[in-house]
């Protein structure tokens, strides 16, 4: 597989409050801020800012219209012209105040990104299809309930019809922001781009795809615990696979199987620990 191609399909790990939701097409999204690794869209400052650079991001603002719709509330009753004037004259201050700025300035972009990922986005995190993988262990565990959940397997057509789909990048290093940057530039907004891909190398185990849902194709319901939560609809021809964990509540078996019903094409397997190795095997429930 290339390196940005995506599989046919991807997994899910859950808890069992899935079946619950897939009786009701439906799968939840989740927020930025409810992501487990709190290094999530994190990034470390690069350079000090020098004042030739601090200039150039001055200059850069004064492009703006916005810049100029600022300054006149500020100084109500003067022209373009006069306004251009006063600029020029505080070109002094303005640079020092934003390099002795910089430090804020950091903070501020990390949490103006969570910000707006909050705002307007969605998001569905996928790993690629595992089988006879000692990695599957930790995502039962801590994505799959310590195995009392279902991993659901979902066809790639599902996340290219209601979503963008994003690869994970796995670094070493957060990526590096130049202050320099114009946080309204394009050169900005591919720097947040590489933000919203990147990982610690500790996660590389879950060959992760990321899903970025707009907002506006979700809708609210409440979940299995009666919290309100953000789904979106999911069609039967989407989900065509699940398993149900090793330790996957037997109450919930009939339920489960009932979900053939409402998904014509999945198939149902169950999960019990290899008799020799540290992965599980998967048997087809008929």
């Amino acid at each position: 597989m290339s390196e940005s191609m995506p599989p046919s399909s991807f997994t899910r790990y859950c808890g069992n409050y899935v079946i619950s939701d897939l009786e009701q097409h439906r799968l939840s999204v989740a927020r930025i801020s409810a992501f487990n690794d709190p290094f999530e869209l994190y990034f470390r400052p690069g350079k000090r800012l020098t004042r030739s650079a601090g200039r150039n991001t001055v200059r850069s603002r004064m492009r703006r219209e916005g810049f100029w719709a600022m300054a006149a509330s500020y100084f109500p009753g003067h022209t373009r012209k006069q306004l251009k004037r006063l600029v020029r004259g505080k070109m002094g201050q303005m640079i020092s105040r934003h390099i002795e700025k910089q430090d804020a300035l950091v903070e501020f972009q990390r949490s103006h990104s969570w910000e707006t990922m909050e705002q307007y986005v969605r998001l569905m995190c996928f790993t690629e299809p595992k089988e006879n993988d000692p990695a599957e262990v930790p995502m039962w565990g801590y994505y799959g309930a310590k195995h009392e959940g279902v991993r659901i397997h979902i066809a790639k057509g599902f996340c290219e019809q209601v979503g963008s789909l994003i690869r994970v990048q796995y670094e070493s290093e957060p990526p590096e922001l130049d202050l320099s940057l114009d946080p309204e530039g394009k050169d900005f907004y591919e720097f947040t781009g590489r933000v919203i891909r990147a990982k610690s190398c500790a996660w590389s185990h879950e060959n992760e795809w990321r899903l970025m849902i707009l907002i506006e194709r979700c809708f609210k319901g409440s979940d299995a615990n009666g919290l309100r939560r953000d789904f979106i609809k999911v069609s039967p021809e989407h989900i065509f696979r699940i398993d149900l964990g090793i330790r996957f509540d037997r109450n919930l078996l009939a339920r489960a199987d009932g979900l053939r019903a409402k998904f014509p094409q999945m198939e149902i397997y169950e999960t019990e620990r290899h008799s020799h190795a540290y992965y599980p095997v998967y048997s087809k429930r008929v």
